[in-house]
C-alpha cells in the first residue's frame, strides 16, 4: 500500500515525489524527459540517449569538417576565408556539442 497516494502497490513499485505517482521498477526521475524511468519507459529513455548522442556526434563531426575546410582553404594571399567570429562560433558550437554529449551520456 502506498502511503502517499493511498493506492495498492505491486512489488518493486515506489512512489516518485516529483511525478506524484507510483512507478513500477523505478530507476530515477529524469529531468530531460520530465518523467520517471521505470519498467515501461526504459526503452524510450535508452533510445533517447542513444540517438541524442549520435546526433550530437554527427553535428560535431560536420562542424569540425567545415571549420577545417575553412581553415585550410586560404586565398592566394594566405588569408582565411572565415572571419574570427565565425571560427569562434564554430569552436563554441563544437564545445557545446561535446558538453551535451557528456551530459546525456552520464544521465
Amino acid at each position: 500500500m502506498c502511503y502517499v497516494c493511498n493506492t495498492i502497490q505491486p512489488p518493486y513499485t515506489h512512489h516518485c515525489s516529483k511525478c506524484k505517482q507510483c512507478v513500477a521498477m523505478i530507476d530515477h526521475h529524469c529531468p530531460w524527459i520530465n518523467n520517471c524511468v521505470g519498467y515501461y519507459t526504459q526503452k524510450p529513455f535508452f533510445l533517447f540517449n542513444f540517438y541524442g548522442i549520435l546526433t550530437l556526434a554527427y553535428a560535431d563531426v560536420l562542424l569540425t569538417q567545415h571549420l577545417l575546410e575553412d581553415f585550410f582553404r586560404a586565398d592566394n594571399e594566405g588569408e582565411l576565408d572565415s572571419t574570427f567570429s565565425v571560427v569562434a562560433c564554430s569552436l563554441f558550437a563544437i564545445y557545446l556539442g561535446l558538453l551535451f554529449m557528456l551530459v546525456v551520456f552520464c544521465d
